[in-house]
């Protein structure tokens, strides 16, 4: 059995050995040596666990089945009869069925030695003889790299001899309002802006073609091992590279951070600061604490500004903790493409400092709209609360909003609970640095720094995108009750530690404040 939010599957339905697809492209424009190893290494330990996430799948597959219905006469390569290409076969049916006549072809297959391209939609213009190619996104709007793609997509096929005049990205509208799906896609023309790339394309194409025919290459550490996010590889890359990387900086722009990697200041402490103004910026201070943090080797606490921020919380207190799951396909009344709609809380209210905490909870376990369920739940559990307090709280008071829109006969009472929120994030970020932070903020980097006997190891689900995708599980897919109610129990225990952890991190400031 797979692990809990990951497929059975690789990213990939069929074997293109060392050709080029279009993931793998982009794959490589990031960092040959990613693109390498992903290559010729697909079975890496590092890879474990990399699979694209079942729900994304999923509705992948169900994005791709409703942007064919604009196409009624359009054919099916395969006929979605096999899981895996085969795709030497794949591309002769194509072949075939263009030069039958066809007008409409889905994931026709275009074939070449260095590259592989399966195109989403291939339209055939009114005079014959030439196409348009349409790439189906299940985003709420056309990116740079979705006409990257589109670009990689239009050379592979008029390198096999197809005249294509058009090209477009369609996309999920996002002022789409279900039950009224008739709108559910919009379509951009990216002909231009593909056209644009075409020649950079083709030299691309052929460096990391003969790239992957030779040895790994020596390729540096750079922006890409980290950003947007860390590289599967990066442990492997960074084996010699100091603790505390500069890039792990506060708010340090990971290009400023690696021009200072470059030229030999490789960590934080090997930075020198802009000087204080007469008022140094927020940003300017954690950066201060962070470094004098790690140059004294110790924890750093500003007490008596900390104990101040405490004070102003006052008791009951409800720490308050939301999971929720964004459908790219919307299902209840009013809800927008991947509108994050909240189907999960947990929350620990404290009458006084050393009460013990009295736990509230919910989850829903089936396709119910469970809004209104929900909002009943969670007012209860918070009536009693002077304060709420959340950590990173603009997401569960975006969360509130949404819920009192949804369900505006409860707005007064959600709009109570949404400004009574304070957030514990900048209450720790604002007074205390500990090395074990490691330049984060985030609660599963702070809780085990400052609440030691406390973290989310050991936890049936620890990561928040598996509890989105196994809550996407318990309430759409088929599964015996045992199974329902073991995930349900398993994604509690994952809400439960979020609320619990607050309040073990509010007492644990408590005390640094003394």
């Amino acid at each position: 059995m797979p692990e809990f939010g990951q497929a059975a599957e690789p990213p990939d339905r069929f074997d293109a050995g060392l050709r080029l697809s279009k993931r793998r492209f982009a794959s490589g424009l990031t960092c040959p040596k990613r693109l390498w190893l992903e290559t010729h290494e697909p079975n890496a330990q590092e890879l474990v666990g990399q699979q694209i996430p079942t729900v994304l799948l999923e509705q992948g597959r169900r994005c791709g089945e409703l942007a064919r219905a604009k196409w009624p006469d359009g054919r099916l390569v395969g006929d979605g009869r096999i899981a895996v290409f085969d795709l030497e076969r794949a591309a002769r049916e194509t072949r075939d069925l263009i030069d039958a006549g066809a007008r409409v072809l889905f994931e026709p297959v275009f074939l070449r030695d260095d590259a592989v391209a399966i195109v989403d939609v291939l339209e055939r213009l009114p005079d014959g003889d030439a196409w348009r190619l349409v790439e189906v996104k299940q985003t709420t709007e056309c990116r740079e790299e979705h006409v990257a793609d589109v670009a990689f997509q239009l050379h592979v096929v008029e390198s096999c001899g197809l005249v294509v005049r058009a090209a477009a990205v369609m996309h999920l509208d996002r002022d789409c309002r279900f039950p009224e799906l008739a709108t559910l896609f919009t379509t951009t023309d990216v002909t231009d802006s593909a056209r644009a790339m075409l020649d950079a394309i083709a030299p691309a194409v052929h460096t990391l073609s003969e790239m992957l025919g030779g040895a790994i290459p020596d390729t540096p550490i750079d922006v890409a091992c980290v950003s947007p996010a860390p590289c599967a590889f990066k442990p492997r890359c960074w084996s010699g590279v100091p603790e505390h990387h500069v890039s792990t900086l506060y708010m340090l722009k990971k290009k400023d951070a690696f021009a200072h990697h470059h030229a030999g200041r490789m960590r934080v402490v090997d930075i020198e600061l802009p000087p204080a103004k007469k008022k140094p910026s927020a940003t300017w201070k954690i950066q201060w604490r962070q470094q004098e943090s790690l140059q004294l080797e110790r924890r750093i606490v500003e007490r008596e500004p900390l104990a101040a921020a405490l004070a102003s919380l006052a008791y009951p207190i409800a720490m308050l903790d939301f999971e929720t799951v964004q459908l790219a396909i919307p299902v209840w009344p009013g809800c927008t493409p991947h509108a994050q709609v909240p189907v999960q809380f947990s929350c620990h209210l404290l009458a006084s400092p050393d009460a013990e905490p009295r736990h509230f909870e919910w989850i829903a376990r089936g396709a119910d709209d469970p809004r209104p369920r929900i909002v009943e739940a969670l007012i209860a559990a918070c009536r009693d609360a002077t304060t709420i307090m959340a950590y990173y709280s603009a997401f569960e008071q975006t969360c509130i909003k949404r819920l009192a829109e949804w369900v505006p006969e409860r707005e007064a009472e959600l709009m109570s609970i949404h400004d009574r929120i304070v957030d514990l994030l900048p209450i720790v970020r604002d007074h205390v640095y500990d090395p074990a932070f490691g330049g984060s903020f985030s609660i599963k980097k702070v809780l085990p720094a400052l609440v030691p006997t406390m973290s989310y190891a050991g936890l049936t689900i620890a990561k928040g995108d598996v509890a989105a995708a196994e809550l996407y599980r318990i309430m759409f897919a088929e599964m015996p009750d045992s199974e329902r109610e073991y995930v349900s129990d398993a994604l509690l225990e994952y809400c439960r530690r979020d609320t619990e952890a607050m309040v073990e991190l509010h007492r644990a400031l408590g005390t640094m404040a003394h």
